[in-house]
């Protein structure tokens, strides 16, 4: 099954419904339009600058979203799998 991008970024960040607007699809749209332009490099760089800083506070987003979960997790009493599973995913670098 063929995905676009934009549809990958709402999957990926957890989106049950796929055809509402996600955070980064500005980006999406302005690489879109980018494709088949020659752009020089000052450009390459300042698409994939503005994408990489957009994806550091998705990724920071959902760590505290994560760190939420599993102290929501711990002080429930669920399941302390669950609980190890994501503190481990925390842990990676």
């Amino acid at each position: 099954m063929y995905m676009d991008l934009k549809t990958l970024a709402r999957r990926l960040s957890g989106s049950v419904d796929t055809s509402a607007p996600g955070p980064m699809d500005d980006f999406w749209d302005e690489l879109q339009k980018l494709d088949g332009q020659e752009l020089n490099l000052t450009e390459k760089v300042r698409v994939m600058e503005a994408i990489s800083a957009q994806l550091r506070e998705e990724v920071v987003s959902m760590r505290e979203q994560l760190r939420n979960l599993s102290s929501l997790c711990a002080d429930k009493g669920v399941c302390m799998s669950c609980v190890n599973k994501i503190e481990a995913i925390l842990n990676q670098k």
